[in-house]
Order: C-alpha cells, then sequence, then structure tokens
C-alpha cells in the first residue's frame, strides 16, 4: 500500500510510510487509521520513500495538520532519503509551524536518535 503506517508496541515511535503513487483518498483513510491506533500519542515519523502524488496546496497543509501530535510541543520527524524525497520534507515542513519540534533527516536511524534525544529532555 502507498500510505501505510507501523505501530510496533514494544518500540516509542510509529512510522507512517509514503511510497509510490499514493491518492489524498488513501492518505486521509491511512492517517485516520494511524490516529485511531493511538499513532500521534508516540514519537513520530514520517517517512518519504519516492512518493509521488498530485495534491493542492490547501490539501497538503490540511494533512500536515492532521498528522501533528496535538500537543504543539511533541517532536516530530520527517524522513526523505532521495533528494527528492528530502525537498519534499523541506517544503511540507515549512507548512508546520512549529519551529525546533520538527526535522528532516535522511534516514529513520537518524530521525530515531533525535526523537530519542527530544523525548528524553522534555519533562
Amino acid at each position: 500500500m502507498p500510505v501505510s503506517f507501523e505501530i510496533d508496541p514494544d518500540s516509542p515511535f510509529a512510522v507512517v510510510t509514503f511510497a509510490g503513487w499514493f491518492t489524498l483518498e488513501e492518505t486521509e483513510a491511512t492517517l485516520a487509521a494511524f490516529r485511531a491506533q493511538g499513532g500521534q500519542q508516540r514519537l513520530c515519523i514520517f517517512e518519504f520513500d519516492r512518493p509521488m502524488a498530485n495534491f493542492r496546496v490547501e490539501n497538503i497543509k490540511r494533512i500536515c495538520a492532521d498528522m501533528m501530535p496535538k500537543d504543539a510541543g511533541q517532536p516530530t520527524a520527517f524522513v526523505g532519503n532521495t533528494d527528492l524525497s528530502f525537498e519534499l520534507c523541506e517544503m511540507i515542513v515549512r507548512l508546520i509551524t512549529r519551529p525546533g519540534a520538527v526535522s528532516i533527516f535522511r534516514s529513520r536511524a537518524e530521525a530515531e536518535r533525535w526523537l530519542k534525544q527530544r523525548g528524553e529532555s522534555r519533562p
């Protein structure tokens, strides 16, 4: 499935992956299931693996707002493992107004290290 998520009960992380061609409807359905299963309560990683979609800017802004944890200070990581994916993550992060709480990485391992450090430093 082009948009999928994993919530491992033995891990502090929840990961949403965008890969290949996906639609707005698939994205909305997957994010709704992610939220319903408590994904936003964990340290979130949004991973972009060569994603392709044709969304309007207003849809991207709305989806970004839906993806973010309710706690504005909770750290969130984006992973772009190719140059194009990384540039897409940069554009998305610019739409999110949570300075210091959102960052972009080239690998999931880097994102996990950063999230652990940020999570440990929170009260």
